[in-house]
């Protein structure tokens, strides 16, 4: 090993199990070679590589034996790049010797580390170079399973990596084999799958990432961490859509498109306004989209009536179905793979003027979020249900920019402050939730067909909830701000 590694670019998407044996024997493999790969994954027994960043696996190949290391080199949902070391070894465990770079490093760190498989994946593969735009490229499409312990699961994607010259190629050629063929960018790779399939993880619902952010850091990296973060997570519960109709799943997947649209709001003084304009009114519309079986997962729970609840869970199922549908579309198929390739390769990351800090930026941006939240709040006891939705629009976007930001206040003082107002935030953001589903209940409830009474409105209920939010709204004007 050198210390002039390679880097992998790639971009890996999810493809329909049941289109892949046509995308195989289609154009794009023609002349492929296709063989059967066995690969096992290692760690320590605590985590030591997954904690610091690290793959490392083990892949069978006929008689040979080929160690991989990769670390991540700034990943978005989909695009990958991951700075590899591999070699040849001789037995069917990783050999390291002082020639395997910050993988030896790491290890040095820890007294006799032991490596224990964590799991291994099987793996029928096609793969093809091509010229594309004066790019080379290297089509695979991997079919098979992974298995940890007793438990597996399958895999169906296509990775599109650049061999040399420009990535913009990798997209030209997904756009146009997502003209026929269902397909999403991956929010996982396969060694993200086998330690989540490990841990029991894999068919969770997938919530908000944390995110460890540096206060030094230009503005536009942290945006473009942030973003992929949201991203990845509406991709991962989509995928999870496809088998499961749990309400959570449903949830978390419209949360990843709330957030997504709260950052990109968050940080467009530093974005393009052509693209952002396009790409945040398509992210819109499709948040749109989940409104429907998010209201009536609100009445199902809300109902006691059994044949209210039946109801109201044959018309989720049917709302589902429509949703399925529009995830499935080319119209979605299209924005996912602009919002990848704009993150990773647009325009907005090469501006002439260096970006600012992140500590710099998020000052300014949270006192602005602030005072348009104490604004929209004024006289709260005056407003009418319109007026009170407006203030949660404010307070769930100060929620999110508190949530992304996290971590560049890592100070007690800012850490006890910060708590203060996610706690107060959390009060304001609950109570207005609950009114605005009562406010809507009515007109979800007549559009099906369903009387108003079903489900019936409680005055007592509503008039302490508009107390409740009132006295959030007046404690968060009063608290000291975190970021100052």
């Amino acid at each position: 090993m050198t210390g002039a590694e390679p880097v992998e670019r790639e971009l890996k998407l999810d493809i329909d199990p049941a289109v892949a044996d046509q995308l195989a024997a289609g154009h794009w493999f023609a002349d492929a070679d296709c063989a059967h790969i066995e690969s096992v994954y290692f760690d320590t027994h605590d985590q030591v590589l997954r904690s610091a960043g690290y793959v490392l696996r083990v892949r069978h190949s006929g008689d040979r034996r080929i160690q991989t290391f990769k670390a991540c080199a700034g990943n978005a949902a989909g695009m990958f790049a991951r700075t590899e070391w591999e070699r040849d070894i001789v037995g069917d465990r990783p050999e390291i010797t002082d020639a395997d770079g910050p993988l030896a490093t790491l290890l040095a760190q820890h007294s006799r580390p032991r490596f224990k498989a964590q799991f291994r994946t099987k793996i029928d593969r096609c793969r093809r170079r091509m010229i594309v735009d004066g790019a080379e490229i290297e089509l695979a499409l991997d079919r098979g399973i992974i298995i940890a312990g007793k438990r597996s699961a399958p895999i169906c994607e296509l990775e599109i990596e650049s061999v040399s010259g420009s990535a913009q190629a990798l997209f030209s050629v997904a756009r146009e084999i997502a003209l026929t063929t269902p397909l999403r960018p991956a929010a996982l790779t396969k060694s993200d799958r086998g330690r989540l399939l490990a841990a029991k993880l894999l068919l969770r619902p997938s919530k908000a990432a944390s995110l460890k952010l540096d206060a030094d850091m230009a503005a536009t990296l942290a945006f473009q961490q942030i973003a992929s973060s949201c991203l990845q997570q509406f991709l991962r519960n989509a995928a999870l859509m496809e088998h499961d109709d749990h309400p959570d799943i449903v949830h978390q997947a419209r949360v990843g498109l709330r957030r997504l649209r709260s950052a990109l709001a968050l940080f467009r003084p530093l974005l393009g306004e052509h693209a952002l304009r396009l790409l945040n009114g398509e992210v819109r519309w499709l948040a749109q989209q989940f409104g429907t079986v998010r209201s009536l997962d609100v009445l199902i729970a809300a109902s006691s009536d059994i044949r209210t609840r039946t109801r109201l869970a044959q018309l989720r199922h049917q709302s589902l179905a429509i949703l399925l549908d529009v995830i499935r579309a080319p119209r979605v198929r299209t924005l996912l793979l602009d919002l990848t390739h704009w993150l990773t390769l647009g325009a907005w990351l090469r501006q002439p003027t260096p970006a600012p800090r992140l500590d710099n930026f998020a000052a300014v941006q949270l006192e602005h979020r602030f005072r348009r939240l104490k604004r929209r709040g004024w006289h709260f006891a005056d407003l009418d249900d319109a007026h009170r939705h407006r203030v949660r629009i404010e307070a769930k976007k100060l929620r999110y920019a508190t949530e992304f930001l996290d971590s560049i206040y890592p100070g007690d003082k800012a850490q006890r402050r910060r708590m203060a107002w996610l706690e107060t935030l959390e009060a304001l953001l609950g109570a207005l939730g609950d009114l605005n589903d009562q406010a809507t209940a009515a007109a979800v409830l007549e559009e099906f067909g369903i009387g108003a009474n079903a489900v019936p409105f409680d005055k007592a209920r509503h008039d302490a909830l508009c107390v409740a939010a009132g006295t959030a709204h007046a404690t968060l004007t009063r608290l000291k701000r975190y970021w100052r």
